[in-house]
């Protein structure tokens, strides 16, 4: 609940803090804002804290991907610890598992984590409504209750489980989002997350990985990234995986990499290397393999080389008064980076 459009963020804090208090296992929360500086976000440190005290956050991901395209998720959607949830349709209104229109995309436009980080149905949804009735809603307001059911459900069999846990098992064994009714092409990481929730698979995870998600940021030309996931064993899960990269998208010049094979428990490394870095959203999952299983973790980042970074500039060493104009300059803003449309749908 909140007070306002956006929430009332003292407010929402004393809420989760209630919520701990009163032994809630989930916590799910329908609101948002903009990011903005992670450690000056009291609402983003509440659901940290809630994680700590074994509460498992869920958070809509926002319904503002048409106005604002990449970089929509806003807090406490950019929550690290919570399980942020986007939106797809189902079989009631045409083909089921593609991204709703306005389901928001990562990555957060501040920290550039990769978010959401699954996908449930919130598209024409019977809901209910006020004075014993009942409505049809869509948003991913209703997609995020979807999970934090499948995360009671989850906690209900396994009630050992830590909130990453319950994180990494919803993840790593999602069914593929869809971009276009067809089904022709899979949806980004960046927007569907590891996929539509599976909640039996999601019951047999077998490995648990944190993270659960790898954003390799905005690497330049000439970078080495390299992230890492540590794997353990969630129950029949121990022994070799194949490791593979499965490719959404690719860029000239870039490479992801990852070794051949992992044992879990274990540490695998993901490598991102560039040599040329043209503008380009890359995305796809590092697929863990052993028989006919498969668990797959959803990576993103973003290659490019900002045209400012090349500007001459000069370095004011002294105090003083320094005089300087635009006029007659040259515009060198081309796009924004996040989120990618900052003025909305009339942003050109």
């Amino acid at each position: 609940a909140g007070v306002g459009l956006d929430g009332n963020s003292p407010e929402l804090v004393a809420a989760i803090e209630a919520a701990v208090a009163d032994g809630m296992d989930v916590i799910n929360m329908s609101l948002g804002e903009p990011e903005i500086e992670p450690s000056r976000d009291i609402v983003v440190r509440a659901l940290a804290g809630a994680a700590r005290a074994g509460v498992v956050p869920v958070v809509a991901a926002g319904n503002d991907f048409e106005d604002f395209g990449r970089g929509s998720v806003g807090s406490p959607g950019s929550s690290p610890d919570a399980i942020t949830v986007g939106a797809v349709t189902t079989s009631r209104s045409g083909a089921d598992d593609v991204v709703a229109s306005f389901s928001s995309s990562g990555p957060t436009p501040l920290s550039l984590q990769l978010k959401p980080e699954v996908s449930a149905p919130g598209a024409g949804i019977l809901s209910a409504a006020p004075r014993n009735s009942y409505t049809t809603l869509s948003g991913t307001s209703m997609a995020a209750p979807h999970v934090a059911g499948a995360v009671a459900l989850l906690l209900q069999r396994h009630p050992t489980w830590t909130p990453a846990q319950v994180k990494s098992a919803l993840t790593l064994t999602g069914d593929a989002a869809y971009a276009d009714e067809l089904k022709s092409k899979e949806l980004s990481t960046v927007r569907g997350g590891g996929g539509v929730v599976n909640l039996p698979r999601a019951d047999n995870p077998l490995v648990f990985a944190a993270p659960v998600a790898l954003s390799f940021g905005l690497p330049g030309p000439g970078a080495s990234v390299t992230r890492s996931v540590k794997l353990t064993d969630a129950g029949g899960g121990a022994g070799p995986w194949a490791v593979t990269v499965e490719q959404q998208t690719v860029a000239a010049g870039v490479t992801v990499s990852v070794p051949p094979e992992i044992a879990v428990p274990g540490t695998l490394a993901v490598a991102v290397t560039t040599t040329s870095a043209p503008e380009a959203e890359v995305s796809g999952f590092v697929v863990l393999t052993r028989g006919s299983d498969r668990r797959r973790i959803p990576y993103w980042f973003r290659t490019g080389a900002p045209a400012l970074a090349g500007v001459p500039r000069k370095t004011l060493r002294q105090p003083g008064f320094y005089t300087a104009s635009t006029k007659g300059g040259t515009n060198r803003i081309t796009r924004y980076r996040y989120p990618e449309r900052p003025a909305g749908k009339g942003f050109a």
